[in-house]
């Protein structure tokens, strides 16, 4: 046993066990082993326990006849598992139970970090034979060691990435039906269950910053990619593998096994705290960064029914205590503006903020932290796969709407959603798509326009005209209302088999504008005064929020036909794929035909 400088009774109480060992291993130059922070620094002392014996080497591969001391190098590392994979991860179980935690241990470094290296290319042809010899156990007894989080950072790192390849792994066995996949999904859930408790009790250590003087600290910080992709590997491994599947096709129930409340525990931590610098290479471009973090937080909450106190309890005993609800809905607005997701990542989000924060802690601070307007702007920058996910999107933010607007005081919900965020137009364009769905989406679509007649014929009562809200939302309504009207009656032209719901939309705008004084005359004049004024002004795709209201920045105009102008590439294609295509040829061919 090593001596001590620092006697355990004589020892500071709050003083992590680690910083003693850091003390002796400095101070007592008789220590067998030193502190992985003196690796690489003038102050290390080579060790012989980094020269292994042919005796020791050869009873995990007999093939070797070398009768010299082992000197596990890189280049020995490689191609000693290369040879057996299955000797080589029998011989690094030895010597991870031989490591003295804390310690210098060059042999355990190198061969952890080749074998991590080997299952990123070649574990697939081991998985079957590594899984009866108790790869997860294993994995399960390294993250229990209470100096796990405190060993060489890079050791710490090698760990996770090689437990998410094991998930990765797992998934591919799967599909190609060469695994028991009861079995191993059980092992493989209380591992990422075991791991992420320890990763809870431990997540300070996931956060130092990196230091000048120490590199080390960097290497931790890079822990984190490899605890996402662990969750990532543990998500896609009970998930459907077709990517075009819907929600309704994946079972949520498989994720409410033992102790799943430390890996949504942990998942809501790794994305309030995702740091998109340290991510590099594929994965930063990958469906699976923060927003796909995000959304698998609420897999355990699928299954819970309207009455459920779980969803509560989660955020009573997880989020409030641990973060501030300000913060949570501005790490929400930042990932929403800052990641390119499907229509079902985002349908998603948006089942998770009614689920998780329509509540008092959070209601004054919507509006503050930009979760408002950014809902309205991912709306706008989405694919939008089909008329089916704009409606479902365009009617869920509206609800997240109504209820903000229903609780937070009329400065924080009401006022900036008319004022800011443009929920008239909003509302004129989920009432147009509704009417193209017919019944039931075109009865949702009067709720929310029945409710802001009940709030204009309130706003009315309580305020003269020189109210600044009431003239807000007066304006906004004057320049979408004849728009949505005259969108209506195209509808029931066309769509004779959702004649009913239109008329019953188009009576309840009717009677929106006339609470509000409008004349339909007067508006379709000025409509049309406006087309024709602010065609350069203005998005020519008619569901752009620009198309009524004039754009930050300059407008691009089509290269076909030089007549109609855009706000971004993506407002062009959906504009030409709903009929500019014909309209820009008619235009084109006019041009060019003989006087």
């Amino acid at each position: 046993m090593a001596p001590t400088i620092f006697p355990p009774d004589e020892r500071d109480p709050d003083v992590e066990p680690c910083a003693y060992a850091f003390l002796d291993n400095i101070f007592d130059s008789t220590c067998e082993k030193q502190h992985w922070t003196m690796s690489g620094t003038p102050y290390e002392r080579h060790h012989p326990a980094e020269i292994h014996s042919p005796e020791k080497i050869g009873l995990y591969f007999p093939h070797i006849r070398n009768t010299s001391p082992v000197k596990l190098d890189k280049d020995v590392c490689q191609s000693l598992i290369a040879h057996d994979p299955i000797a080589g991860f029998k011989f690094w179980q030895e010597l991870y139970r031989e490591h003295i935690p804390n310690t210098i241990d060059y042999p355990l470094w190198t061969w952890t970090n080749e074998l991590m290296v080997y299952w990123g290319t070649s574990f697939d042809l081991s998985f079957l034979r590594l899984s009866g010899p108790g790869l997860s156990e294993f994995f399960e007894e390294i993250v229990s060691r209470e100096e796990f989080f405190y060993d060489f950072p890079a050791l710490v790192l090698n760990i996770f990435k090689m437990i998410a390849l094991t998930l990765k792994t797992a998934k591919t066995h799967f599909i190609i039906g060469l695994a028991d996949a009861t079995t191993i999904k059980d092992a493989m859930n209380r591992l990422v269950a075991l791991a992420c408790r320890v990763t809870w009790e431990h997540r300070s250590r996931l956060l130092v910053e990196p230091d000048v003087l120490d590199d080390h600290a960097g290497l931790l910080r890079l822990a984190r990619t490899a605890v996402h992709g662990m969750l990532v590997g543990y998500c896609q491994l009970h998930c459907p593998t077709d990517p075009n599947c819907k929600d309704n096709d994946i079972d949520y129930s498989v994720f409410r096994h033992v102790d799943y409340e430390y890996i949504r525990r942990l998942t809501f931590f790794m994305w309030f705290h995702y740091d998109e610098s340290i991510y590099t290479g594929d994965f930063k471009r990958t469906p699976e960064g923060e927003a796909f973090l995000l959304t698998t937080v609420v897999f355990t909450l699928r299954v819970c029914g309207a009455e459920d106190p779980e969803p509560t309890a989660f955020v009573q005993s997880d989020i409030i205590p641990e973060y501030d609800a300000q913060a949570v809905l501005g790490r929400l607005a930042a990932t929403l503006r800052r990641s390119k997701m499907s229509d079902s990542t985002f349908l998603r989000i948006l089942d998770l903020v009614q689920l998780l924060l329509l509540r008092s802690e959070f209601f004054p601070h919507f509006a503050s932290a930009g979760v408002l307007g950014a809902f309205r702007d991912t709306l706008d920058v989405s694919r939008l796969d089909n008329i089916t996910s704009e409606n479902a999107l365009m009617v869920n933010i509206l609800e997240i709407y109504r209820v903000v607007a229903a609780h937070a005081p009329t400065r924080d919900g009401r006022a900036p959603l008319i004022r800011q965020h443009d929920v008239i137009g909003l509302l004129s364009r989920c009432v147009i798509v509704a009417a193209m769905h017919g019944y039931p989406y075109s009865e949702r679509g009067r709720e929310y326009v029945f409710e802001y007649i009940t709030y204009a014929r309130a706003l009315l009562q309580r305020h003269g005209e020189k109210n600044a809200l009431r003239q807000a939302l007066i304006r906004s309504v004057r320049w979408h209302w004849y728009h949505a009207l005259k969108e209506l009656r195209g509808v029931e032209r066309v769509r004779p088999e959702v004649t009913k719901g239109c008329i019953h939309l188009e009576n309840t705008w009717m009677t929106f504008g006339k609470v509000l004084g409008l004349d339909e005359a007067t508006e379709k004049r000025d409509y049309y005064q406006r087309a024709e004024k602010g065609a350069s002004q203005l998005c020519a795709w008619e569901n752009c929020r620009y198309h009524t209201v004039r754009p930050p920045a300059p407008l691009s105009t089509c290269k076909g036909c030089g007549e109609v102008y855009y706000c971004g590439r993506g407002c062009q294609v959906r504009d030409w794929k709903e009929g500019h295509r014909q309209v820009c040829k008619r235009i084109k061919d006019e041009a060019h035909r003989p006087a």
